[in-house]
């Protein structure tokens, strides 16, 4: 696959046909760009450690209309079929899965997660400065039989072996030092006590032994304090592996993921990025701010500080940035089609790559054999991913 640099007016580049016929604009991804992620990646190839990618999206990386069960949305969105690439196509070098998940839409569209009151998921919307994507029991209830559970193994397509998990919790809560215990498959509770000091915390539970039938059910055990669930990753420590995070929120537009960007004690959705620290932040954002009419002029700058976040926090970690999907609404199709040069001044600015999606295979049109509303069906999932592993493996 050719990947060409910026210069000399747009210029196409075409993949190799993997699951689908594949046209795409690749930009800027060479060495430089995708530096750090060629490192974690070649590491990842010779057996010397994991290697970790980040979606950070809306509804169009968390996997939307990707599934025919509305209950599995994510099941077959371009995270998921990008981790089957690298698992089909290099089994023994880059094994991968589908890891950390965050608490996600009132519809209960992700069946991973479930939940018994008091908890409840997705308080007060999308990833942002006061609207937070968690699960969260408020001080103030009594008893302590609400709980979070969480079971990978419910999507049945998507099987993720792990033996332990990664509970991911604020620690800065309003309500005081917070306790919670985290149970295996029913077996003896393990009781956690948040910190308080001023960011998230990762604690992590067990499993009896490596499965994909492994699911951890989180209770609260304090009824005067708050317990903030933010994120779940499932992990397998006995074999190093390509771990992909999506922690992408429908709904957000690039204000609410990157609005705040000082330091770890805020709850953004940049924190989880800290946190996990990728080796690779792949970002697909702009629908819901063309929705939102957001102007190109704050798009850019919102988008801005976001790359300028990471790029400060987390020295080592490539960008790679992803234009949007063509929609039916025309509104917003006039934004996204505004937004076009800021994803190349962006890439161009901060030396990351680009895949202009908008431009590639949907021809910035919309068209209802891939797309349906805002979002791709499953197979223009899986040609963005097709296409995004081009890039990947050939940078």
């Amino acid at each position: 696959m050719a990947l060409l640099p910026f210069g000399g007016g747009l210029q196409k580049a075409q993949a190799n046909t993997l699951y689908a016929p594949n046209n795409a604009y690749a930009y800027n991804c060479t060495e430089s760009s995708l530096y750090w992620w060629r490192i974690a990646y070649e590491k990842l190839r010779n057996g010397l450690q994991d290697a970790k990618i980040m979606a950070i999206g809306d509804s169009i990386s968390f996997g939307v209309n990707s599934g025919s069960n509305t209950s599995e949305y994510y099941s077959n969105g371009w995270p998921v079929q990008l981790a089957k690439m690298f698992s089909i196509q290099q089994p023994n070098y880059v094994p991968s899965q589908l890891t950390l998940s965050i608490p996600n839409l009132p519809s209960n569209s992700d069946d991973r997660w479930s939940y018994t009151a008091p908890f409840t998921n997705n308080v007060g919307g999308p990833w942002g400065v006061v609207n937070q994507c968690h699960a969260v029991s408020s001080s103030g209830w009594s008893g302590s039989s609400g709980t979070v559970t969480f079971n990978p193994s419910q999507a049945a397509n998507l099987p993720i072996t792990c033996d332990s998990f990664d509970i991911y919790t604020v620690d800065n809560t309003a309500g005081g030092n917070g306790t919670f215990s985290c149970s295996v498959n029913g077996g003896t509770a393990q009781t956690f006590t948040l910190t308080g000091n001023n960011g998230l915390a990762i604690h992590n539970v067990t499993c009896p032994s490596a499965s994909t039938s492994n699911s951890v059910v989180i209770q609260a055990t304090d009824n005067t304090k708050t317990s903030v669930i933010v994120a779940i990753e499932p992990r397998l420590s006995t074999k190093f592996q390509l771990r992909i995070g999506n922690p992408s929120s429908p709904g957000a537009p690039a204000s609410q993921w990157f609005s705040t960007v000082t330091t770890i004690g805020n709850t953004s959705g940049l924190v989880i990025v800290q946190t996990f620290s990728p080796s690779l932040a792949i970002i697909l954002l702009g629908t819901n701010d063309g929705n939102a009419l957001v102007t190109p002029a704050t798009f850019q700058a919102d988008m801005q500080a976001g790359i300028t976040f990471i790029k400060t926090a987390l020295p080592q970690c490539s960008i790679l940035l992803l234009s949007s999907v063509p929609t039916n609404t025309a509104a917003t199709q006039a934004l996204l089609i505004q937004y076009q040069p800021v994803y190349q001044a962006l890439a161009l600015a901060n030396n990351c790559a680009y895949i202009d999606i908008f431009n590639g295979r949907f021809a910035g049109t919309y068209d209802t054999n891939w797309i349906n509303g805002f979002h791709p069906y499953g197979w223009g999932y899986g040609d963005m991913a097709n296409t995004i592993y081009n890039v990947l493996t050939n940078a």
